[in-house]
């Protein structure tokens, strides 16, 4: 199996100072202020609407339970 690899550019320094190894870094970083309210604002959401939806719950079944009597 043969194949051609032709790169242009300029070529890139390597950076200064000691070596190290190129290891993974440790996870992606927030790099703006929405992020870091991201997971509270769904959880503050998903409460409000569980709490709307539980309180027309109750209402619906006082309502008919009222009916009955």
């Amino acid at each position: 199996m043969t194949g051609v690899l032709n790169v242009t550019g300029s070529p890139v320094s390597p950076p200064s100072g000691g070596g190290g190894g190129g290891g993974p870094s440790s996870g992606p970083t927030s790099t703006n202020g929405f992020t870091d309210y991201l997971i509270p604002l769904i959880v503050a959401a998903v409460l409000v609407i569980g709490g709307a939806a539980f309180y027309a719950w109750l209402k619906r079944k006082r309502s008919v339970n009222q009916a009955q009597h």
